[in-house]
């Protein structure tokens, strides 16, 4: 993004839009496109705000012929797809665009040695990923969390009802007398069904609670992933308008599945369409116009380089756990056929791919 036609060898960015200050400036505040580079940042922020409208799409539906019986809400194959569409992008934008910056950064921060980059990247990448994967560890064994929904225990009172009343209501069968071993068998066949229905109320709460969990991991990855990238979009912006707007146009198209994949589960978390939006959308949008704000900041100012390498490095572990750890996982226990999960990850992989080409060719 910033860093596109930068001269590896010569390790110079002159002619490039970036946050970081030439030594020679005077340090007098940017008298650029400024107005463009907050509207092009909240253009592309609000992107991501109407994606998070898409669990309101089922008052929609009922007025369209060929979709009148779908809903996005009760859709298990749509919530497959559509998160496994966001893990191909994240995927792409972590691997294929994040950690390059990453190292690129790292590598024009002046304070490491250009070859040292890239092993810099990956050590806190691995660091990052780590950290997560053993913290996950350590809440799991300190508070007994397990993701097998099958063990669970279950009270139920299995004392035997004595009249005959009772068993005819509980089999059914009002005109045969049921001897004591069917009467034994019967009531335990219904304490047996009282299981299954008290630990079917438990999935239920369990998954809304990994849900959310995994809505609010989405949410703080891309929280610290749109910050930075408010900050570009305005940097960029100032350098240059047309740039800008290419960059803004870009960072839209990937941003409207952003805010559906924190709406979803958090709406299926909690069932209220309001907190989902409310949620997906003060992430996507504050975060993001807090970056151009802190842009408007350091423009002026030193910035080094290293920052961004460090927090792109840190991101893209982050962003890799919640794609490896929850999203692809959740996204097969809806698909167990994997009639969507392979075939929508290569799409949004195919998808970022395509807009990151397009972006390059401006």
């Amino acid at each position: 993004m910033l860093y596109a036609g930068d001269d590896e060898d010569s390790g110079t960015t002159d002619n490039v839009p970036s946050v970081y200050l030439p030594e020679s400036h005077s340090g007098s505040l940017a008298t650029g496109n400024i107005g463009l580079g907050f509207g092009l940042t909240a253009i592309a922020a609000a992107a991501c705000a109407i994606g998070s409208l898409a669990p309101f799409l089922d008052y929609l539906f009922p007025f369209l012929p060929f979709l009148q019986n779908f809903r996005i809400t009760q859709s298990k194959g749509f919530l497959a797809g559509s998160l496994s569409l966001a893990s191909g992008i994240l995927l792409n934008l972590a691997l294929g665009d994040l950690f390059p910056e990453g190292v690129s950064s790292l590598g024009h921060s002046k304070l490491f040695p250009m070859k040292w980059s890239r092993m810099i990247a990956t050590a806190v990448f691995i660091f990052t990923t780590t950290l997560l994967i053993t913290a996950k560890y350590f809440i799991r064994k300190r508070f007994g969390i397990k993701h097998h929904h099958q063990q669970y225990s279950c009270s139920c009172d299995t004392n035997l009802v004595d009249t005959k009343e009772s068993v005819y209501n509980i089999s059914g069968d009002n005109n045969e007398k049921i001897d004591h071993q069917n009467h034994v068998v019967v009531v335990d066949q219904s304490n047996k069904a009282s299981c299954i229905i008290h630990n079917g109320h438990e999935d239920k709460a369990l998954e809304a609670k990994r849900l959310k969990s995994l809505g609010i991991q989405i949410a703080v990855a891309l929280a610290i992933h749109n910050f930075p990238e408010g900050l570009a979009t305005f940097a960029t912006t100032i350098a240059s308008a047309r740039i800008g707007v290419v960059f803004a146009i870009a960072l839209a198209l990937h941003k409207f599945p952003e805010g559906l994949i924190i709406a979803l589960p958090i709406y299926y978390a909690t069932g209220s369409r309001w907190k989902a939006f409310a949620i997906s959308a003060t992430v996507g949008v504050f975060s993001q116009m807090l970056g151009a704000v802190f842009g408007y900041v350091l423009f002026v100012t030193y910035w080094n380089e290293a920052v961004t390498g460090f927090l792109f490095s840190i991101v893209t572990g982050i962003l890799l756990f919640t794609i490896l750890h929850s999203m692809l996982p959740l996204a097969h226990s809806y698909d167990p056929e994997n009639r969507y999960c392979t075939i929508w990850t290569f799409v949004g992989i195919f998808f970022f791919g395509i807009v990151n080409s397009i972006f390059d060719l401006a």
